[in-house]
């Protein structure tokens, strides 16, 4: 889960296999899809490579969006769920209370998300202004998140790592693994095991090679 759509961006947490999550906002960047969750932060749905790593379940499912919330920015009360001006006034709270929730529009413009809280309908999300609160779930967001150490951008980088990221044809590659860490072990440690078995005569390569009548060492094939 990563804090803005760009696979750059610091990592801000991670969600577990068969884990369902709420999506408010969807954007595709070449041939990836990355979603906005309802509690806070972009996943890559489809990655970039075209592997799916999320399933759809259904639509927005606003029962299961019920629950408490965090304002990420000022968060606009109105008295229906059609957002339109000024508003009846703004969430006060460090924490407030949503015990339903319903899809409506942001001065006419659909696709907006709001939450009855004691004040009023919250605006929780709108294309407009973005995610305004964010739902607390247990285990992910119970306090602010912040991002995951190691991955802030601060970590050392020589100008062979740099070259990978301003290559575009290099920085495809990276994104893949960027957005699909299975993806990333498999490789490796396909490519690992080849690099520790070179030479050995039990290896697939050494077997190949030889069967070819080439060196199973340099794998340079025979004339």
């Amino acid at each position: 889960v990563r804090d803005a759509p760009d696979t750059g961006s610091p990592i801000i947490g991670r969600f577990n296999k068969d884990q369902e999550v709420n999506l408010v906002a969807i954007k595709v960047f070449g041939t990836a899809i990355r979603g906005l969750a309802e509690r806070g932060g972009w996943v890559s749905i489809i990655a970039s490579g075209g592997k799916t790593l999320f399933e759809r379940k259904g639509d927005l499912d606003t029962q299961f969006m019920r629950g408490e919330y965090r304002p990420m920015a000022s968060v606009p009360l109105f008295n229906n769920p059609d957002a339109k001006g000024a508003g009846a006034g703004k969430v006060q709270e460090k924490s407030f209370e949503v015990t339903e929730v319903a899809l409506g529009s942001d001065e006419d413009e659909p696709g907006a998300v709001l939450g009855k809280a004691a004040g009023g309908w919250a605006l929780l999300y709108s294309p407009k202004r973005g995610l305004l609160a964010e739902k607390i779930v247990e285990g992910y967001n119970d306090v602010p998140r912040k991002p995951i150490k190691g991955q802030s951008g601060h970590q050392m980088m020589l100008i062979t790592d740099m070259v990978l990221l301003w290559d575009a044809e290099y920085r495809k590659v990276l994104e893949e693994y960027a957005e699909d860490e299975e993806l990333l072990k498999k490789d490796f440690g396909d490519s690992f095991k080849r690099l520790t078995e070179l030479g050995c005569p039990w290896s697939s390569d050494y077997v190949r090679m030889a069967k070819a009548g080439g060196c199973p060492v340099f794998g340079c094939a025979a004339a």
